[in-house]
């Protein structure tokens, strides 16, 4: 019976949240549109799109509510199959895309407009809210019952698969059906992430002065694993007692905080376990031993007399590119730090990442750079490359403080330092080694030529289903529009197509990660392990 009564839960929660959204639909956006279902003008166009992605919505769970209606009133007075009927609607939740995306934004908008007395828009909502404050008004809180919808999915989907007995028809539907929504809402949230995160990511590296391919370099495909303060060594060890400790640590414990408060961004994925680094195989160890030895005989020399022993830097380490800077002397207008690209290795390429044998804080790099023009073409550079060995500054000032929680140990803070390295390191060999992609920057597990190819079909797609050619929202502020609807209808497309994008990415990232847990193991006797 407690089957049944969580598939009661299912469809009366799904009855009482159609109802829900049928209500704001009324009341904030059926007025708002004329007889020709256009928006009338005053309505600013993010808040218009928003309301459009949420009738998208409401008709889609209008439809899974009918379907559950249609399976209670036909299996009387059991209910033995409702995975099944359900499982045909998870591939359109992607339309929770683009309004998942925006949702930020568009409260922020609607709660403006609400608290200025100048706007058409802001007027209609105070009318329809009288006497209550902008963050309190019923239009900003329902905004957020959708996603609170797709977290009840899940642990409604989940329940009921823990209460399906094995030997039940409809026990394999459940699973299939829990599992791909969790793979639905997980690309749904990373999506979102990586737009944040690419958001943060282009205001931080466009303060590094002499870097003038800011495009080329922030890619959203581009992940920043990691970027601080550390130490560039010729010889001997750092004396970093003079360090400011809040300066010491890397990634996202260290970010700068960019514009107005309101419309901070923050990347939230950087450290998450969606981006847990793949460990190096043992083809890749041996040629970046090799390219290490080779570095310290070619460079190490020139490179002493290049850079001053104990040299401060401040590195960007993305997923195969890493940025070396120096800090400028000049902060930009909002007061913020810069800093100065540095002359030969600013950007560069890991071949190989090996731990200092004398220094637990430091660790040995063969680098090789890239010229700022070919950054996009992936062609390989034949300059010369560096051997140099990197110190993570120390933290223990922190540590002297046991209330300080949030302050990683030394040896984590390195751990952080050496995972970006390594996956810069993997990604490098990994690319050069591909005969038919070499040089060229690689997805995990797919190149960038291959993910072109997915995009395109994927674009085909949305063209035949009567989307036009998508643009991302940035680039529709770069260029005049026609219509409203047909940027919503670009916007659209634009979301389905990075919905997809990232699902090929965190499917082939798993694919490749569970072949290489596969790989038959060898112990010292010549035994297989499996």
């Amino acid at each position: 019976m407690q089957r049944q009564e969580v598939i009661h839960e299912l469809c009366e929660s799904e009855r009482l949240f159609v109802g829900a959204l049928g209500k704001v639909l009324e009341v904030y956006v059926h007025p708002l549109l004329d007889e020709n279902r256009r928006w009338m003008a005053g309505v600013p166009s993010l808040a218009a799109n928003l309301l459009d992605w949420l009738d998208d919505i409401f008709q889609l769970h209008a439809q899974i509510c009918s379907t559950l209606d249609h399976v209670q009133s036909t299996q009387v007075p059991i209910v033995t199959s409702i995975a099944a009927p359900l499982r045909h609607f998870v591939s359109r939740l992607e339309v929770y895309q683009p309004y998942i995306c925006r949702l930020d934004e568009a409260v922020e908008l609607i709660e403006d407009a609400m608290g200025d007395p100048k706007s058409d828009f802001g007027e209609f909502l105070r009318l329809q809210n009288p006497g209550t404050s902008p963050s309190e008004s019923e239009l900003s809180s329902s905004l957020w019952l959708p996603l609170a919808r797709l977290g009840h999915y899940l642990d409604l989907f989940n329940t009921l698969w823990t209460l399906t007995p094995r030997h039940h028809p409809d026990y394999l539907p459940t699973y299939s059906l829990l599992t791909s929504v969790t793979l639905v809402v997980r690309v749904l949230r990373e999506v979102k992430s990586r737009e944040d995160e690419y958001t943060f990511v282009k205001g931080l590296v466009s303060r590094i002065r002499g870097l003038h391919c800011l495009d080329d370099v922030v890619r959203r495909q581009r992940r920043l694993r990691a970027h601080g303060p550390l130490y560039l060594l010729s010889s001997g060890t750092a004396d970093d007692n003079s360090d400011s400790p809040n300066d010491n640590l890397p990634s996202s414990r260290n970010r700068d905080r960019i514009g107005d408060p309101r419309k901070q961004r923050r990347a939230t994925s950087l450290d998450s376990g969606l981006s847990s680094a793949s460990s190096v195989s043992s083809i890749v160890s041996s040629a970046s031993s090799t390219c290490l030895n080779n570095g310290e005989t070619i460079s190490s020399r020139r490179h002493r007399h290049q850079t001053p022993p104990h040299a401060r830097i401040y590195a960007f380490v993305f997923d195969d590119l890493v940025l070396i800077t120096h800090q400028s002397q000049r902060n930009n207008v909002n007061g913020e730090d810069t800093w100065e690209l540095a002359s030969e290795i600013g950007v560069c390429r890991v071949l190989s990442l090996n731990p200092h044998p004398d220094d637990r804080r430091s660790f040995c790099l063969h680098l090789y750079p890239v010229e700022q023009n070919v950054i996009s073409t992936g062609i390989t550079p034949d300059s010369s490359s560096f051997y140099v060995t990197m110190r993570v500054p120390s933290s223990r000032r922190f540590l002297a403080d046991p209330s300080n929680t949030d302050v990683p140990h030394e040896s984590e803070t390195f751990d952080l330092w050496w995972r970006a390295f390594q996956r810069c390191c993997l990604s490098s060999i990994r690319s050069l080694s591909m005969p038919l992609h070499s040089g060229t920057y690689l997805l995990d597990g797919l190149s960038a030529e291959d993910n072109n190819t997915s995009n395109q079909q994927t674009v085909m797609s949305l063209v035949a289903s009567g989307l036009p050619i998508p643009k991302s929202p940035s680039l529709q502020l770069a260029e005049p529009q026609t219509t409203r609807s047909l940027a919503e209808r670009e916007e659209r497309g634009w979301w389905s197509l990075r919905f997809h994008e990232v699902l090929r990415e965190l499917q082939s990232r798993e694919a490749l990660l569970s072949e290489m847990d596969c790989q038959p193991r060898f112990t010292t006797s010549g035994t297989l392990n499996v």
